[in-house]
């Protein structure tokens, strides 16, 4: 590993709108000068590849209703880079892990985690993104 972050948000029940980004706020461990965490994104600050993995936890709002959470790269969607699930019940846990391989060729570039779906509110969100 050439640089790697570990960023998360634990605080629950803050609510995310449908198309909203979910909030990063902790830096729990970073090592090297590629990656940062700067507001609710995580800053790739040399070109190359990174390897990213994100479990997000929302606590639903609404039950029968649908969840996805997707990873954007300035802004665009990553292909492929969606987890979906859907409520039993208000207030149930749904569990999305989101993976992907992003390239840069022109630092800087963001990543940010988008709920999509329905508005939920947060559990529990952790990303870790290292540079390979």
């Amino acid at each position: 590993m050439k640089a790697g972050i570990y960023a998360v948000y634990t605080t629950t029940d803050t609510a995310v709108a449908d198309g909203g980004t979910l909030p990063l706020s902790t830096i729990v461990r970073r090592y090297g000068c590629a990656v940062n965490l700067t507001g609710n994104s995580i800053i790739l600050a040399e070109s190359g590849y990174y390897d990213v993995k994100a479990t997000v936890t929302l606590k639903a709002t609404a039950a029968t209703s649908p969840y996805t959470v997707t990873l954007y790269q300035d802004g665009v969607p990553v292909n492929g880079a969606t987890a979906s699930g859907v409520a039993a019940a208000a207030d149930d846990l749904i569990t999305l892990p989101v993976a992907a391989l992003v390239r840069t060729q022109c630092a800087p570039s963001l990543l940010t985690l988008v709920v999509g779906g329905t508005a939920a509110e947060t559990a529990n969100t952790a990303i870790v993104v290292e540079k390979v």
